[in-house]
Parts: structure tokens; C-alpha cells; sequence
């Protein structure tokens, strides 16, 4: 696996910070204690009653992310649990002892998928991948427009219960709310900038939500596996409070080397016999929801808050972003405002020009979409600038951060078109896809994406009935915890003191 193809906010600190599995932690070597947590922590150093010598330990990505002292991602590490051949193995192992094996697939991956093998639908994509995976195993492939939906409507009342907050004579969290579902995001925030930690939503994503929701619906039989637009996924597949819900995350380039390579031992009966009504092949309709591919969340957030705070039902057409700034395509906001002279509310990009009142209309609610890391590096800076001056604060109350520049269909484990570029190089011996190729690949996803069937969160039934269920019964089971790692130092490479309270 490439370092590159993980996002920039978790490339950004040191490209040479991590160990490779079987080695020792660097910890003990600096005369630090073992990470708190650690499941090799009792073969740390030597032991006071005993004279033999420290065995070394095997450290997996569950003790390196519960560490910080000297790994931001390994791809090494990462390859052990997460990869290819593991999801073989781990795949025949959990048809064997009975349990049924299902893959639930992002609108993203699914759209990259489907342009990758000439197809014109997502319906038609998750077909032929349900067909192509059941010789492994398979017992049924589901878009994760579920879970999708779960992560919306869970953001969209925090996002609610953060203004009631901020209304509070001591409210305890800044103003602004920001999307946690991108894990390169939600790692470079707890790594590198804990002061931004309290604007995280507490939701849990797509991911964590589906795999939560079908076993929860068909029982912990279920072995899941999720295929995702990026490799970040994989880490937050290993959050301490995260783990029970996907057991392997692959990339849709890794989906596609898969079925390449074939399985050299199909089993001949891969379905299981009992049982065989419970399989959640009712989902076979693809859908998501309405907002892009990256989910949606500014706009079901807008949509949510403007019906249940000011008792405005935004019609579809009006639910459009629009650029900030020219030539910055990832980089988007809707307003709500309101006339101070009627009382009057309004939705649109910008505030309408009133030369002769130039302060007539005023913003009563702000999203914005800020994908990419430049984007990023943009609302870091503002956001230090408005709390280091008293009042001051960020021109939008929620923001839907990704990663990825053009947001998750340009996710690092898309697929890309074997075209070299304009000048014919090549990068280890593999074509390098030019702009222009890149360009017209995301285009085609996009146009598949664009064609799926789609729907605000409190239209999927299913979604509603658990969510409100869990409200009542577990809200946490809802909810990822998100915390600062005071620990990390990159610039120590690898002396850091331990952390202190993390999930990763």
C-alpha cells in the first residue's frame, strides 16, 4: 500500500513517524511508561520479581493509536488487519463458524465502481458486485444509505441542541459545529489542533452506523465489511469505540484488486442454509441521501434547523450551495437571513445588495461545505483568529469538513484511469493519471451518483424507527467520543510523551 494514498491530514506530521509491526514501542527505550491501555503493555520492560530479559513486542494499531508517542498512520500496521489477504482469511473464517458475512458499500465507492466497469447505475454496480463477491463468501453486498441516514439525523439534532447551547447564560461549546465523519479530518484535529476538538460532532458516521445497525438488526452473527471511498476508513474502523462495528474496511481499489485475483478456493456452497430469509437482501434498491456524495450534511443540517428553530420548510430547489470565493470549488455556504426591517426570512448564497441599508438583512443560520486541506488550513487560522479576539466568531454555525479535495468521490481509494501523463512519466513503474483524467473520472462518478435515487434522512423509515429507538433506550450508541491527544508531538519523532485521553 502507498503512503500517499491516505489523506493529507494524516501525512502532514511526519512521514517517518511510525514503527513496523514485530518491533519494540519506542516508550520504554526514551525511560517512558507503557501507553495506558495497551494490550502489550505487560511485556513492557523488565519485570521487578523476575531477571528476564524484555521480550519484544508484536504492536498492533490498536496499541499504536492508543499511544500517539510515535505513530500517525502505518501503512504497515494497517496492512496487518486491514488488508486484501486478511479480508480472505478473515471472510472464510467467519463462514465457517457460522456467521453471516455482509459488505456494505458507500454511494462513492459504489459510483467509482461502476464507472470502472462501464456500467450506468448503481443498481446495476451493486449486482454485479454482490455476484462477484459471493464465491468469498458474501451472503449479501447493501449501500450504506442507512447508515447514511443515521449519521445525518444524529448531526442534525446536535446541531439543533448546540444553538439551544449557545443560548445558555454558560454555554459550554463554541458556536460552530463540525462534520466528524471524515477520519483524516477528525485524526488531524485530535493530533494537531485540540483546541478544535469541542466543535467535532459527536455522531457517528456512515460507516459505524450501518455496521451498527445490521447487526444490531440481524444479530452479532453478522460479519461486516465495509467498502469505502478512502483508507482512512480503516482507521476509524479501529476507534476504541468504533470497533464492534465493521470488522474490515476495504478501499475500492482494493475491491477491484480483489476480484482480480480471484478466490483460488470458492466455496461451493457460500450461502449459508438456515436461515436464508434473513439475509438483508430487501435492500437491494440503491439510495442515499439528498446533499452529495460526500453525504449531505450541511445541507440536511440547514434544511433540519431552518424547519425545527425558525418553522421554515426549505423547498428542494433552494437547497443549493454555492462558491464563497471564485475558483474555489470546494469551498461552498447557504444562508439563512433575515430582513431587519420586515422580519422577514430568506435563503440564499449570499445577502442581497442594499447600497441605501447596507445592514437591512442580517445571517440568522450559515452552513458551508470546506473540502481539501487547504480549506482546512483556511477555517484552522480563522477559527484561532476569532477566539483569540474576544466576540468574535466564524461566518457559518456548521461546516461539512472533508479531507479530500471535491470531497469523498475524489477519495484516495477511488478508482483511477490507467492514463499516463501529458509527458508520459510514471511513478514506480505504474502510469500516473493526468488532471485531466482525474477530472473526467470524479465527472462520471458524479453523473452516477447524480442519477441514484435520493431522500432527506426522516423519509427512510428504517433509519427513523431505530434512531428513535436508541434515543430513548441507548443515545450513546449513537455517539463517538472525541478527545485531544495531548501526547503528540511530531516534530519529537517518536519521544513524545504518552497521551493522556484518547480513543485512538
Amino acid at each position: 500500500m502507498n503512503y500517499e494514498r491516505f489523506s493529507t491530514g494524516l501525512k502532514i506530521t511526519n512521514l517517518d513517524d511510525f514503527i513496523t509491526p514485530t518491533t519494540a514501542c519506542v516508550l520504554p527505550v526514551a525511560g517512558m511508561a507503557a501507553p495506558e491501555g495497551s494490550v502489550a503493555a505487560p511485556i513492557y520492560g523488565t519485570s521487578a520479581e523476575s531477571s528476564a530479559p524484555a521480550r519484544v513486542a508484536r504492536i498492533t494499531l490498536s496499541d499504536c493509536l492508543s499511544c500517539s508517542g510515535c505513530l500517525t498512520s502505518a501503512e504497515t500496521v494497517l496492512l496487518d488487519s486491514q488488508s486484501v489477504d486478511a479480508f480472505r482469511k478473515q471472510c472464510a473464517e467467519a463462514v465457517a463458524s457460522g456467521r453471516m458475512v455482509v459488505a456494505s458499500v458507500a454511494p462513492a465507492a459504489l459510483a467509482s465502481l461502476a464507472t470502472h466497469w462501464g456500467l450506468q447505475t448503481q443498481r446495476d454496480a451493486l449486482r454485479e458486485l454482490r455476484t462477484r463477491l459471493r464465491p468469498f463468501g458474501v451472503r449479501a453486498v447493501v449501500g450504506n444509505g442507512v447508515g447514511r441516514a443515521l449519521s445525518v439525523l444524529q448531526t442534525c439534532q446536535e446541531a439543533v441542541q448546540r444553538l439551544a447551547s449557545i443560548a445558555s447564560p454558560a454555554a459550554p461549546h463554541p458556536h460552530v459545529l463540525m462534520a466528524s465523519a471524515c477520519p483524516g479530518w477528525t485524526c488531524y484535529v485530535e493530533k494537531t489542533q485540540p483546541e478544535l476538538v469541542p466543535c467535532l460532532s459527536r455522531a457517528k458516521s456512515p460507516q459505524a452506523m450501518m455496521g451498527a445497525w445490521l447487526k444490531r438488526r440481524y444479530g452479532d452473527a453478522v460479519w461486516h465489511c465495509s467498502i469505502m471511498p478512502c483508507y482512512d476508513k480503516k482507521l476509524e474502523s479501529m476507534r476504541a469505540d468504533l470497533r464492534s462495528e465493521t470488522d474490515c474496511v476495504l478501499a475500492t481499489t482494493e475491491v477491484l484488486e480483489l476480484l482480480a485475483e480471484g478466490n483460488s478456493s470458492p466455496l461451493e456452497d457460500p450461502v449459508p442454509v438456515n436461515d436464508v430469509d434473513a439475509a438483508p437482501e430487501e435492500e437491494e434498491e440503491t439510495w442515499t441521501t439528498t446533499g452529495g456524495l460526500s453525504g449531505g450534511y450541511a445541507l440536511q443540517v440547514f434544511r433540519y434547523v431552518c424547519r425545527q428553530e425558525y418553522h421554515l420548510l426549505v423547498p428542494d430547489e433552494q437547497l443549493v450551495l454555492q462558491l464563497v470565493r471564485p475558483k474555489n470549488a470546494d469551498l461552498q455556504q447557504l444562508l439563512l437571513y433575515r430582513d431587519t426591517t420586515t422580519g422577514a426570512l430568506s435563503v440564499g448564497a449570499t445577502l442581497p445588495q442594499a447600497p441605501a441599508s447596507p445592514r437591512r438583512y442580517e445571517v440568522v443560520y450559515a452552513v458551508a461545505t470546506a473540502y481539501g486541506f487547504r480549506n482546512i488550513q483556511n477555517i484552522v487560522r480563522r477559527f484561532k483568529q476569532a477566539h483569540a479576539e474576544a466576540g468574535a466568531r466564524l461566518p457559518w454555525d456548521f461546516i461539512e469538513v472533508m479531507a479530500c479535495p471535491s470531497g469523498c468521490g475524489n477519495g484516495g481509494g477511488q478508482y483511477r484511469p490507467e492514463h499516463a501523463t501529458q509527458n508520459g512519466s510514471s511513478e514506480g513503474g505504474a502510469t500516473v493519471p493526468s488532471a485531466r483524467a482525474w477530472k473526467a473520472q470524479l465527472q462520471a462518478v458524479e453523473q452516477v451518483y447524480a442519477a441514484m435515487p435520493s431522500m432527506h434522512p426522516e423519509q427512510c423509515e428504517p433509519a427513523m424507527q431505530w434512531w428513535r429507538r436508541l434515543e430513548e433506550e441507548q443515545p450513546s450508541a449513537l455517539r463517538c467520543e472525541y478527545r485531544a491527544v495531548t501526547g503528540a508531538n511530531p516534530a519529537t519523532n517518536g519521544s513524545a510523551a504518552p497521551a493522556t485521553a484518547t480513543e485512538w
